[in-house]
Formats: C-alpha cells, sequence, structure tokens
C-alpha cells in the first residue's frame, strides 16, 4: 500500500491537483503508522506466534519505518517496566524532566532541553530528526544496509520524486505517531510517582489513556488507542485489545478518556510541576521565571532545594462515586 501510494503521489505530483497530492501523502503516512505498530507489537513478541518471526518481521518493518528495531526494542521495554516513576529516567515520555530537574540541571542542559521539548520541536521538526537522525546512529550495519535497500526500491520504482515523497511522508508520520504517543500518557491528572509509593498496576489505570479515534482511523491505528490495556499486559497483540476493553468495560472507568479535541489542550505539557501535580510548558512564564532565579543563584521557592512532595505518598486522583464504587 506504501508502494502504491509513493508511486501514484511521485505522479501526481507532476500532473494533478496539489489537493490529490497530499492526499495521497497522508495515506502514505498513515500506513506508516501502522506498519510502526505492528513492528511495536513484534517488539513484545506478541505480533506472531514465534519470537524469532517477531524478530525478523520487526527488522524489516524498522527499515522502512527509519527505526533501529533491536536499540528501540530494549528502550521500549526499559518505558514499560519505569513508566511515570520518577526516580527514574524518563527519556521515552514527551514530558521527560520534572520542574526540579530542570531547575536543577546545568545551564546548557537546561537550554537543550527547553529547545528540544517545547511543543514547537515536539511536533514539527523533532520527529522528523529522530527518525532520520538519532535513529540512524542507533542502527546496526544490517539495519542501514536494510535503509540503503528500501530507498534504493523507493528510488527504482518512482525516482527521484518517491524519495522527495518519502522523506515528506516520514515527517508526517513521525509527526502523527509522536501526537499518539503523547496522549498515551501526558495528560492532565496522569499517574505519577516514586520509589516505594510507585505501583505498575495503578500506572497501567491512572497513567495511561484510552483515546477515542474515528471509526476510520482504527484501522491504522491498529488498537493501539487501548493503551490501558496495553501496558497492563504487553503481550497482548494490539488488534485483540479492542475486545478486551469490550468484554469488561466496567474494570476501565478509571481510565483517563481522552478525544482528539483532547490534542490541542496538551500540546504545550513539556515538563511536570511534581509539587502542584500538573503538566506545564517549557515557554511558561511562570517555568522562565523559576529558572531565571536558579541562574541568579536563588533557590528552589526560596527556601530549599529539595520538593516537599517528594517525601510523601501520591495523593490520590478524585473520582466519582461511580468510579469509587
Amino acid at each position: 500500500i506504501v508502494s502504491i501510494s509513493h508511486v501514484n503521489a511521485a505522479i501526481t505530483c507532476r500532473a494533478a491537483h496539489a489537493t490529490f497530492s497530499f492526499l495521497m501523502l497522508l495515506l502514505a503516512a498513515l500506513c506508516r503508522v501502522r506498519m510502526f505498530i505492528i513492528l511495536h507489537d513484534c517488539s513484545h513478541s506478541a505480533f506472531l506466534p514465534s519470537a524469532r518471526a517477531n524478530r525478523v518481521l520487526g527488522g524489516i518493518l524498522g527499515c522502512a519505518c527509519w527505526t533501529a528495531f533491536e536499540s528501540w526494542r530494549d528502550g521500549h521495554k526499559y518505558h514499560h517496566a519505569n513508566s511515570n516513576d520518577l526516580d527514574k529516567f524518563q527519556g521515552a515520555q514527551t514530558s521527560p524532566w520534572t520542574l526540579l530537574q530542570l531547575w536543577a540541571a546545568a545551564p546548557v542542559e537546561r537550554l537543550k532541553y527547553i529547545l528540544c521539548n517545547n511543543s514547537l520541536n515536539n511536533f514539527s521538526t523533532g520527529p522528523f530528526l529522530h527518525f532520520v537522525v538519532a535513529n540512524r546512529l542507533q542502527s546496526k550495519n544490517v539495519e542501514h544496509i536494510g535503509c540503503v535497500l528500501f530507498l534504493w526500491a523507493l528510488w527504482w520504482i518512482g525516482g527521484r520524486a518517491a524519495l522527495l515523497l518519502e522523506l515528506a511522508t516520514v515527517g508526517v508520520y513521525g509527526i502523527i505517531g509522536h501526537l499518539l504517543f503523547h496522549l498515551q500518557h501526558t495528560f492532565e491528572g496522569s499517574y505519577k510517582s516514586r520509589g516505594q509509593h510507585y505501583s505498575h498496576y495503578v500506572n497501567c489505570f491512572l497513567g495511561c489513556s484510552f483515546l477515542m479515534l474515528p471509526c476510520w482511523l482504527k484501522w491504522f491505528s491498529l488498537g493501539i488507542e487501548y493503551h490501558h490495556i496495553h501496558h497492563l499486559d504487553p503481550q497482548v497483540p494490539s488488534y485483540h485489545l479492542h475486545s478486551c476493553h469490550t468484554a469488561a468495560p466496567c474494570l476501565w472507568v478509571a481510565v483517563k478518556t481522552l478525544t482528539l479535541r483532547d490534542v490541542l489542550r496538551t500540546l504545550h505539557f513539556s515538563v511536570y510541576d511534581e509539587c502542584a501535580g500538573t503538566y506545564r510548558s517549557v515557554v511558561d512564564p511562570f517555568v522562565l521565571t523559576f529558572l531565571l532565579g536558579r541562574t541568579q543563584g536563588g533557590s528552589l521557592h526560596g527556601k530549599h532545594t529539595k520538593c516537599e512532595c517528594q517525601d510523601q505518598p501520591p495523593r490520590k486522583p478524585r473520582r466519582s462515586s461511580s468510579h469509587a464504587q
């Protein structure tokens, strides 16, 4: 499907209306999102019965998705084990640092974080650079060879226009995938905890969302929108998550339900304010003023350098009577 889309779009870029070319580009990007989700399931050895078959398929799809499969698989397993545990590195999240971490970082690291994790970069050039540059640095030789063969096949089918379309497809598919991952964990009221208070089980219900998608988008998402069930048991393939969700809807009443409209409400979330229990933007005036006090030699909140809430058990989220029941 992706190859046909590339060829058609390469032809229509020269002869047809720009709107049709854009639709073909969007179709190719959405197909690539589906391919990446299959790759994601292969990283859990869940898509196919055989672990070896999952590795082979994941490696092949990694070449088409510009992803270093083995490196990404190891990092993703770490994400599942430590998601929303603030005592562990949260590099896989779209808001990986707390405000305290940002405040305590060296000036160069702080500036780097602000430049890399602001919403403008996160949902524009950031995903493209991640796939095209960062993933190439983590790839093995055989993965480099696979990417070269994939690009050669595109050039052989569609020429230069297909290669240009491929770069545009990677940019669009990266943004869509990044938005999807952002909504899975970064939302108001998301579960966060530390040390002995952290619960992997609670995180599955309160730290992962259920994203309601239009029916026409569900084929491309392959069921990954039921992310709470995926974290509860990663061995369940994405194409079975919908049936798990509908089989016992009463079990998921505490799970945060989001829609595509919530994208705009959460787009600016890029750093977690642990003391306030909320997300903030790295360019929020409060955050910039807060960091300016650090640069001038001030201390956190003017009194101490450790947030008192770190030593307290996490506050229970507010629930309605039906949720409590």
